[in-house]
């Protein structure tokens, strides 16, 4: 994380932490396998999806906040 920025938890609906984001700037961060963690910038309105188990996350950027979307996968 970058120093001075507040990030906020991204959640699913199940609870589990999808990434971390800071509305303001759309710096997100997440971490992948391995312990490995990942910085990226979304524009407003700009989505990623992450997948956890199965649920199948949308996180789209608006102008002021991330929402998430979830599909429970059969």
């Amino acid at each position: 994380m970058r120093p001075g920025t507040n990030y906020r938890d991204i959640r699913n609906s199940e609870g589990r932490l999808l990434c971390k984001a800071n509305d303001r700037s759309g710096m997100v961060e997440t971490q992948g396998p391995h312990k490995s963690s990942y910085e990226f910038n979304i524009p407003i309105g700009g989505s990623f999806t992450v997948t956890r188990e199965n649920i199948i996350s949308r996180v789209t950027r608006t102008k002021t906040t991330f929402v998430v979307e979830d599909i429970i996968a059969a």
